[in-house]
């Protein structure tokens, strides 16, 4: 039963309609999938297959099998909060100037640098390697090697097929150093073109890494009244279907016998054409998604803690913390993106100190309220009395640093002490911690060895002469 079941907007038989309208979707519309090995797998497995259309068919009684079959998978009780910074292909805002300046090198190390000098993002994560001295169709490659250089998670680009051999030479290098198999390393994603289609290009990244013995994993990005009917409910039921089509493709090549749910869908503004982060109706698919997903025996993951403004500010801040509180709440974990602002597109050293600070605050909710004799006080209340004060004991002196979280950036003074202080906004004293920060923390060192480096960079050059 939800904490807060108010809060949940699916209603009694509301949640079969949903999963029967996903059964409905795989059965009558099916996946094309643009790859006719492929759809041999599948029809093996117990699809239907239209070869001539590419396309393949669910029945509902295989997709009632299918679940009934699927090992559930139970949330824990318990909820946490974290962040982490995203780097994507976008914009940086430089703190020194406030200007939207392109990615480099430099400013991709001072963005890292940050986030691991902030004691609540967890770590930095990348997509591509967006920075200008690197040729785009190149990124994948020097991804690895920022990523693996670096320390930074992610790393998952494939985008081109013609890419795929260099990259398993360059895991197959990585494994030699690390001394293990490539596939405790390999991390590669392709996703599905919305709606319900997995195109030529990813399917073959797919088998490739497959033939190899690895796992690529399957991503879904529906638009709400882009590439998902604008309908909520519509939205959800294909948002279902995509993520079942999936998890079947996971059980027939890897007998992943659990079902994945993603809660990811994006509202398309009628007026700009563009997808949004922000809004309310992301929250409330999440909510929604994690009431499909319990009823499925599926995991459940939300994407939140994001933004649609390009600068740091309320609307920042509201949006993060509205969809970071909302996952946390139907999925157990909390997420947010330090930094990250316009969509996907900007990223602000600012910004990711403003949220390290929500995430803290966060967090400290979290660890909940420790009840015992000590705890508790009842001795030190009958001592202290009626009119007395508690600031002066012992026991607060002893109890203050647990029991009160302690900001670095929030406000602390009332006006006139504000004042007195030269009345710095949050953005000025974020300013001043980032400078603090930056002048204090040693640069960064490599995490893997001249000679490994040397062998990778050798494959991206091998690589670029080629094409």
């Amino acid at each position: 039963m939800p904490m807060f079941p108010n809060l949940f907007p699916l209603r009694g038989a509301d949640v079969d309609k949903i999963i029967h309208g996903a059964f409905r979707i795989l059965q009558t519309t099916g996946a094309v999938v643009e790859n006719s090995e492929i759809l041999q797998r599948l029809a093996d497995f117990g699809a239907q297959i239209d070869q001539a259309g590419q396309r393949a068919f669910f029945s509902r009684a295989f997709m009632e099998s299918f679940v009934s079959q699927s090992q559930p998978v139970y949330r824990s009780s318990g909820v946490s909060f974290s962040a982490f910074a995203g780097v994507y292909h976008g914009r940086y805002l430089d703190p020194d100037d406030g200007q939207y300046k392109p990615w480099t090198e430099e400013r991709l190390l001072t963005y890292v640098k940050l986030a691991r000098a902030l004691s609540h993002v967890d770590h930095v994560s990348m997509l591509g390697c967006p920075i200008v001295e690197v040729r785009q169709e190149l990124q994948p490659l020097y991804e690895k090697l920022y990523c693996w250089k670096y320390a930074i998670a992610g790393g998952s680009a494939i985008w081109d097929t013609s890419l795929c051999s260099p990259i398993y030479d360059m895991y197959a290098a990585y494994a030699g150093e690390k001394q293990c198999g490539i596939e405790q390393l390999f991390n590669g994603t392709v996703y599905l073109i919305s709606p319900l289609k997995w195109g030529r290009a990813e399917a073959e990244q797919f088998l490739y890494f497959h033939g190899k013995g690895l796992r690529t994993n399957i991503g879904t990005m529906p638009v709400i009244g882009g590439t998902a009917p604008v309908t909520l409910a519509g939205a959800l039921a294909l948002q279902v279907a995509e993520s079942l089509f999936i998890a079947i493709v996971n059980r027939c090549f890897f007998q992943t016998m659990t079902v994945h749910l993603s809660s990811s869908l994006p509202v398309m503004d009628m007026v700009t054409g563009s997808f949004r982060y922000g809004r309310p109706e992301q929250g409330l698919m999440t909510l929604a998604g994690a009431q499909v997903a319990e009823a499925l025996g599926a995991s459940f993951s939300a994407h939140g803690g994001l933004t649609d403004s390009v600068e740091p500010g309320s609307e920042s801040g509201v949006q993060k913390a509205h969809s970071a509180m909302i996952s946390a709440a139907a999925s157990g974990r909390g997420v947010i993106e330090a930094g990250l602002l316009g969509v996907d597109e900007i990223f602000s050293p600012i910004q990711m100190i403003l949220d390290n600070e929500a995430t803290a605050a966060f967090a400290h909710v979290t660890k909940g309220i420790p009840v015992n004799d000590d705890t508790l006080a009842l001795s030190l209340i009958e001592e202290v009395g009626p009119g007395g004060d508690f600031l002066s004991t012992q026991h607060t002196a002893e109890h203050v640093r647990a029991s009160l979280w302690q900001p670095a950036l929030w406000s602390r003074h009332m006006y006139s002490s504000w004042e007195a202080k030269g009345k710095k906004t949050e953005l000025e004293r974020a300013r001043d911690i980032y400078r603090t920060k930056m002048s204090e923390s040693p640069p960064l060192q490599s995490d893997i060895s001249d000679c490994l480096e040397q062998s990778l960079r050798q494959i991206i050059e091998r690589t670029a002469k080629g094409q």
